[in-house]
């Protein structure tokens, strides 16, 4: 059964697999090589995939631009044109913005190809070096081996420059041309500058005409790789629009069942879904999915890739018991097909360890992760991307099932090796670092943290953009940390940022916005501002009304709220209507001893207490403090606080004796979830500083006891703790 999953604002995802594998960008670094290609050309949950390949995975044909074949050097160009054309389906297999094809890519497509002809990648290298050194004096050089030999050194600006123009040169030519641009535009990507590729692309693109037979594969490979780029550019409507023309495109070249036509149909799907059109998304993948295990079978890499499609939109429905099965259905074919160290298999491993993670699985997760992690460690080494961002993944879990040493050496293995590979203030050596940042707040040091956090917003804002997932996640974290700190006032801009952004990169009715929006009401409540705050606050409460349900317990969580600014607006009758309705309903849908059903009662008793209506607030106060007794035990933090909200009403009715025992027994319990968590709940202080100010208050009143031996009594408690009243109250307290 598949179950919503709660928001996690405060929480940096997880990578997917060893290589990550995340939504909608072209050229991302990846661990695919020439023999695997096709078959992880969709492992981001059905990411549009690479055309041109045959069943095993290797390029269908040459796309050598012009280079002669004459001399024995050639040998030696074609293998670095094959190492090349290893590494150019890359995008179609993981996409995150900015990481691009580039050095680790070509490194990973290396280690493939040293394994495909049984060597190791070292003679390779030093193959193609001899060759690099060599062959200005063996041979006359076209500008198309220059661009082979210029990306092999990974000097992308002079490969992309120099083919450029000689595409320009070549435009009597259409199709000489438009391959000539898109391999320029590969060259582009892999420097980090979609914008030039676009332009690259678009002028290819120009020169083809579809509806002539000698042009329509090369107009059909230049559309899909500007579709990627789209993606890349966050263009979704020229992508979709794109992706509707190839499949006019296939449909009228090759029938609407023809494999290729099927693969387009998947990819317009996958758009689809990333444009938030699921039940159009679904349909069309279905349609993809029953077509392709027909046409080529049920394990056929372009059936599992609309598997993935499929899986990963069940994940964007947050069903994700039905991703797992899909997911587990791409692992189970690959171990079939590829055995279990391909790198194809450890990515399928990846994904469903992931999911397994969202669901809470921890221990059936770790193995998987660990698999990866160790598998993408024999066969690429310790310093290639996907190694590290498997050892980011490892790391996660392992923190998160309680290794947290083994878990943050991790972490620091990543993040070194990021800066190293990638660059200090790359995205996923910041994330890195964020991973580290996160475990310095768990042990306290929030000053660290925020300096990170702080770091990563500036980074992710210049690189990624202000409404990407990243910047946002960071942002999220580094209001989280300021609030932790007690800086209100400083993390108020970043809370209003946060609203915006994540309204405008989402839509106001995704999960994280109305997070956001709610914090955004909380700040506005907190500084005065009671009807901007009750307007925010009502805008998150139909949104969770519509999209969940009047009787889901977000949506009341989000009625308490509201009940609260109406009181604090003094509408009472409101107030205490929406606290009544919150009650009676969690009681209803949760049980009557659910916390979050008990905290709602206890929240009305609460109210009637400051409207000093004692005598329906107490009744109700000490049922819900026996049921949290004895649902959630004696020394449980909500206990405590049940204890706390008994003695004021007592206090309200100026009963001290009956109030103290109550204080005592809120301020024993609270100290003691402090000096156990190494957290201070929020009631702390005010619960000590009434029992302190109640002890003394009790002196005046009886001759019986002194001022020092109400100071006496609160300082039993607290040296029970291992404290002192000075750091308790202050000096002079």
């Amino acid at each position: 059964m598949s179950r919503r999953l709660p928001p996690r604002a405060d929480v940096i995802r997880a990578r997917t697999v060893a290589a990550p594998c995340r939504p909608g960008v072209w050229f991302l670094v990846v661990a695919t090589v020439a023999a695997a290609v096709a078959l992880t050309a969709c492992d981001d949950a059905g990411a549009p995939s690479t055309p041109g390949t045959n069943a095993a995975g290797t390029p269908s044909a040459s796309r050598n631009a012009g280079s002669s074949a004459a001399a024995p050097a050639d040998d030696t160009l074609a293998l670095i044109q094959t190492w090349i054309e290893s590494a150019v389906p890359a995008y179609a297999v993981t996409r995150e913005p900015p990481v691009v094809v580039g050095v680790p890519a070509f490194d990973a497509a290396l280690a493939g190809l040293a394994e495909a002809r049984g060597t190791d990648r070292a003679a390779l290298r030093e193959t193609i070096a001899a060759f690099e050194n060599q062959l200005s004096t063996q041979r006359m050089v076209t500008v198309d081996d220059r661009f082979f030999i210029a990306m092999a050194k990974h000097d992308f600006r002079e490969a992309a420059y120099s083919l450029e123009s000689a595409a320009e040169a070549a435009e009597s030519d259409p199709v000489k041309a438009a391959d000539r641009y898109r391999w320029a535009a590969l060259a582009y990507v892999s420097e980090g500058n979609p914008q030039r590729a676009q332009k690259a692309l678009t002028r290819a693109r120009e020169l083809l005409n579809p509806e002539l037979a000698d042009q329509a594969d090369a107009w059909a490979r230049v559309a899909h790789e500007e579709l990627l780029n789209l993606c890349q550019l966050k263009q979704p409507e020229d992508a979709l629009d794109l992706a509707r023309k190839l499949i006019a495109h296939y449909e009228t070249k090759l029938g609407s069942r023809d494999p290729q036509t099927l693969r387009a149909l998947n990819d317009q799907a996958y758009l689809n879904r990333k444009a938030g059109e699921t039940n159009v998304a679904e349909v069309s993948i279905r349609s993809a999915l029953s077509g392709l295990e027909e046409q080529q079978g049920a394990d056929h890499p372009d059936t599992l890739a609309a598997v993935l499609n499929l899986a990963g939109l069940f994940e964007q429905k947050q069903e994700p018991d039905a991703a797992l099965e899909h997911y587990q259905r791409v692992l189970t074919a690959r171990e079939a097909r590829l055995g279990p160290n391909h790198h194809a298999t450890l990515a399928a491993a990846g994904l469903v360890a992931r999911t397994l993670r969202t669901l809470g699985r921890r221990d059936d997760a770790l193995p998987l992760f660990e698999r990866a992690h160790q598998g993408y460690l024999d066969q690429l080494g310790g310093d290639a991307f996907p190694t590290l961002a498997a050892a980011s993944n490892l790391g996660a879990i392992l923190v998160e099932t309680g290794n947290v040493e083994r878990g943050e050496e991790l972490f620091k293995q990543a993040a070194t090796g990021m800066e190293i590979t990638l660059g200090l203030e790359h995205p996923e050596a910041v994330t890195a670092r964020m991973q580290l940042a996160q475990l310095a707040r768990g042990r306290g040091d929030l000053g660290a943290a925020q300096t990170e956090f702080e770091r990563a917003v500036k980074i992710f804002d210049r690189t990624l953009g202000p409404d990407h997932e990243q910047s946002i996640a960071a942002m999220s974290l580094l209001v989280n940390t300021l609030l932790a700190r007690g800086r209100g006032a400083q993390a108020v801009p970043y809370i209003e940022q946060l609203a915006q952004r994540t309204e405008s990169a989402y839509g106001f009715e995704h999960p994280a916005a109305l997070e956001a929006t709610t914090q955004l009401a909380m700040v506005r409540f907190r500084t005065g501002r009671l009807d901007q705050a009750i307007a925010l606050i009502d805008r998150v409460y139909d949104a969770r009304d519509r999209s969940l349900g009047a009787d889901d317990p977000q949506t009341l969580g989000t009625l308490q709220a509201k009940a609260q600014f109406l009181e604090m607006a003094e509408r009472f009758p409101a107030a205490e209507a929406d606290f009544r309705r919150a009650a009676s309903t969690l009681r209803r849908v949760l049980g009557a001893d659910d916390p979050q059903a008990l905290n709602a009662r206890a929240n009305l008793g609460a109210f009637l207490t400051r409207r000093e209506r004692y005598d329906e607030a107490e009744p109700l106060i000490r049922s819900v403090l026996d049921a949290s007794t004895a649902a959630l035990g004696a020394d449980h933090p909500d206990t405590a606080v049940r204890h706390f909200q008994l003695a004021a009403v007592h206090l309200g009715r100026n009963q001290l004796d009956r109030a103290l025992p109550h204080l005592r027994a809120a301020a024993d319990g609270l100290l003691t979830f402090a000096v156990t968590t190494q957290q201070q709940h929020p009631e702390l202080g005010n619960v000590l500083g009434t029992y302190n100010g109640a002890l003394l208050h009790q002196a005046q009143q009886d001759e019986a006891i002194s001022e020092d031996d109400a100071k006496a009594t609160f300082n039993q408690l607290l040296e029970k703790h291992g404290l002192t009243r000075e750091q308790v109250l202050g000096p002079g307290r």
